[in-house]
Order: structure tokens, then sequence, then C-alpha cells
């Protein structure tokens, strides 16, 4: 097996050492995750131009639960600015930014992929401020996606 992208030969092999092959096939199990998928999916419309009235997308942490946040999407028609609160404890309202991330005209839609989930407590508000950089106003599309445990 080759990686044709880096002109590298690149191979796996099991515990005794033996290629993988169709004789000799990588296991492969496909699981459950444990928890509540979370897709919360929120749209703001006509939000004004240049930044004059940002908007949010507020997701608060169930009850008796924790959330492994892991990724937000986020597209808009035109140029935008996307940042990542968490609120620092349960209905503090003071939040600290974890992450910020802008749209391009060559790119209208994109995510923060988090590698290492942030974990937040029970109670606690996630955030996504929504800031349209173009010069009309625009819809702004946003989802928060984890899993509560």
């Amino acid at each position: 097996m080759s990686d044709f992208r880096s002109g590298l030969p690149v191979r796996l092999f099991d515990e005794d050492n033996l290629p993988y092959t169709e004789d000799n096939p990588l296991p492969v199990s496909l699981e459950e995750s444990e928890g509540d998928e979370i897709h919360d999916y929120k749209v703001d419309e006509d939000v004004a131009a240049h930044g004059a009235s940002p908007a949010s997308h507020e997701y608060t942490v169930s009850t008796g639960k924790k959330l492994n946040l892991k990724k937000v999407l986020f597209a808009g028609s035109g140029r935008m600015k996307v940042e990542l609160q968490v609120e620092d404890s349960v209905g503090s309202g003071t939040f600290v930014s974890k992450a910020v991330a802008f749209s391009s005209t060559a790119k209208l839609s994109d995510e923060i992929n988090l590698d290492t989930p942030l974990n937040v407590e029970a109670g606690v508000k996630v955030k996504v401020i929504k800031t349209n950089l173009d010069n009309l106003a625009q819809n702004l599309y946003t989802t928060i996606i984890g899993v509560e445990k």
C-alpha cells in the first residue's frame, strides 16, 4: 500500500509483523458512542453587516451530564468570524474564549475542530459568537457538536 501524495511507501502490520492484505485483513469494529450525541443547530437571519450586531448561539449542558465538545460547524453566504466561548462556572455569565475562526469568500463554511474535546460541566453554557464581516446582511449558521455523558 502506498501513499501517492507523499510518494513514500506505507504498510501496516499486525501483531505478528505480517502485512495486512486481502488474506490478512485489518480488523475494524464499529461501536456506538457512550452518551447522547449533541448536534445543536442554529440559524441567525439577516445579521447586520460589518460586525455591527453579532449574533450568538448558546447551548447549556444537561443536568447531571458532562459535554465532550468536539467541534463547531459554521457557514454563511459571506465572510464571518466565529468565536467559541465556555462559561467559567454554572450561571456566572462570564465566558472564556477557547477558539476563533474565520470564513472567507473562497471558503464560506468551515469548522472549529477540537482534536482534544473540551470537557464542559453540567449546567455550564457553551457560546458561539457569530460576527458578519461582509458588506451585506446575511444568515449565519452554526452547529455545536459533542457527546453528553
